[in-house]
């Protein structure tokens, strides 16, 4: 065969593979848009920090820096403006409801999982990339997160970005790279206060590859806060101050508290799915060691700034910046797998059929059979999940309880049934007490059972030991309620962190019911 014919058919064997990648990346796409859309109003139930986010959100489109009957900032409620920002926007697409939000949380998802897909066959290769961007997109936790409308989605995409970006600079040290990076910090750390982490690792990264542009480099990723932050203080300096105390004591803990967070969250996380464990090994099995080295930075800083406040199953939407990580160790440790597990196979086999006679007859077709076998075993798995994707979001409602059930309103029609009886009845000068995950849908002064603790100066779980009437736009108490909704999430979660609540829930259940729906109890107060 000449040289010419060699080359031809290697360049048609490329061309092949780059067509079926292209063709498989295509359904790939279709699959994660599907599986993050379909039904993506009622399932899963809606969860209380939606409610909260559509709140804020909405009052920014009004004009007011309010979160359901605090004024001030959205510090208060740890929140900064990059994500309300995007919702303001799909409310003028969508309409206020919160499916707009979850279409930004969804949109969000897949632009990440092209976005890692894109950036992993640059740094490392087409079938890792593939791999890991089909890993994320049928993740069991990434899939849940992805269908809730969380901050922590639409940063999920700048810690890609930034990752991407920060190894594209470590390559050819062209400022452009340097620049983009940085703006994705700054995204990342607005859109939420855990990516400041990306800050860190960026300002590592930097540092380690070019030590002269750290400075300026440091300055650009900090330059959004510090115009955010002073922007607030013209705006209410009171309220931010006091705000950022909240804050401080919220993340405050001794190091010796960190650490035992840190250790707490850790073993949570690695209670959610295999997917974590073997993710975190895959990261360290990467190849190429400048964007192993760049990834295991982002990846571990994260993960320590994330881990080290607030212990608990119920914080794990704070990790969703490390799903990605998670996806391409994962895709990598299955790869590294199949091929050691391969090897070791066939070199089995070929002993155990060396005495057989025309025993090399039989060296090709062992060979493909040991594959076919040791893919299955990988792989089969990873298509069973899949198809449970599919039938999870196949149903209007969730057919299967979930993790964040305690959180959540898990029968959206009859949270809708309540709230729209209470805006039948309901003046909009009248206050109505409910959980945030339903709230934001009440069209009168509604505000949740924390604020009506913090504003009797009871200590709570997210507002410590209170905070300022002035702060409050109306009075929050429940003498001045004239409909309360008491739910689940007063009964358990809220009665779990704050014992204080279940006087004043036995005292609500002394009122008239005038409601009762699923889990939905609405109260209305005589006295008034």
């Amino acid at each position: 065969m000449t040289t010419s014919a060699v080359s031809t058919r290697i360049e048609r064997s490329i061309n092949r593979e780059t067509v079926l990648a292209h063709l498989a990346f295509v359904l790939l796409f279709a699959l994660a848009v599907y599986l993050r859309v379909n039904n993506l109003a009622w399932n899963p139930g809606w969860y209380s920090d939606e409610g909260s986010d559509l709140n804020i959100a909405r009052n920014l489109a009004e004009g007011r820096l309010q979160y359901f009957a605090l004024g001030g900032t959205p510090l208060v409620a740890a929140r900064v403006p990059f994500f309300h920002f995007a919702l303001v926007g799909a409310f003028s697409l969508w309409g206020y409801d919160v499916l707009a939000a979850r279409l930004v949380a969804a949109i969000a998802g897949v632009a990440t999982i092209i976005l890692l897909y894109y950036a992993a066959r640059q740094m490392l290769n087409e079938r890792l990339a593939l791999l890991a961007a089909f890993g994320l997109t049928i993740m069991p936790n990434a899939l849940l997160y992805d269908r809730i409308g969380l901050a922590y989605n639409l940063q999920a995409f700048f810690f890609v970005l930034g990752w991407w970006t920060l190894w594209r600079f470590s390559s050819d040290r062209h400022v452009r790279w340097l620049v983009v990076a940085a703006l994705a910090a700054g995204a990342a750390y607005m859109t939420a206060l855990t990516g400041l982490a990306l800050v860190v690792a960026g300002a590592l990264i930097v540092f380690w590859y070019d030590a002269r542009r750290v400075a300026w480099a440091l300055g650009l990723m900090l330059l959004p806060g510090a115009l955010y932050l002073g922007a607030l203080f013209l705006l209410a300096p009171d309220a931010l101050l006091q705000d950022l105390a909240l804050i401080v004591s919220r993340t405050g803990d001794s190091v010796s508290g960190q650490i035992f967070n840190l250790i707490t969250n850790y073993s949570f996380w690695l209670d959610w799915t295999v997917w974590i464990g073997i993710g975190i090994a895959g990261l360290f099995l990467l190849e190429d060691r400048r964007a192993r080295g760049i990834t295991l930075i982002v990846f571990f800083v994260t993960l320590i700034n994330a881990m080290r406040i607030l212990p608990g199953d119920a914080s794990a939407h704070r990790y969703l910046g490390l799903l990605p990580f998670i996806a391409l160790g994962s895709a990598n440790f299955v790869l590294r797998a199949r091929r050691f597990l391969s090897a070791q196979l066939q070199n089995d086999v070929r002993e155990l059929i060396a005495r057989l006679p025309y025993w090399s007859r039989l060296d090709r077709p062992v060979n493909a059979a040991v594959s076919i076998v040791v893919g299955g075993l990988l792989f089969a798995p990873l298509i069973w999940m899949g198809a449970w994707d599919y039938y999870l979001v196949s149903s209007r409602e969730a057919p299967r309880s979930t993790r964040l059930d305690a959180l959540l309103a898990t029968k959206p029609h009859d949270a809708i049934a309540v709230t729209d009886f209470v805006n039948t009845h309901a003046q909009s000068t009248d206050v109505v007490l409910a959980s945030p995950t339903i709230a934001w849908r009440i069209q009168a002064r509604a505000a949740d059972f924390e604020q009506m603790l913090a504003f009797e100066g009871v200590a709570t779980e997210n507002y410590g030991a209170g905070l300022p009437r002035a702060r409050f736009v109306f009075q929050a108490s429940l003498e001045n309620a004239t409909y309360v909704i008491v739910d689940n999430l007063w009964r358990g979660w809220g009665s779990q962190r704050m014992p204080a609540l279940r006087d004043y829930i036995r005292t609500i259940e002394t009122w008239p019911r005038v409601l009762q729906r699923g889990e939905y109890s609405v109260y209305r107060n005589p006295a008034r």
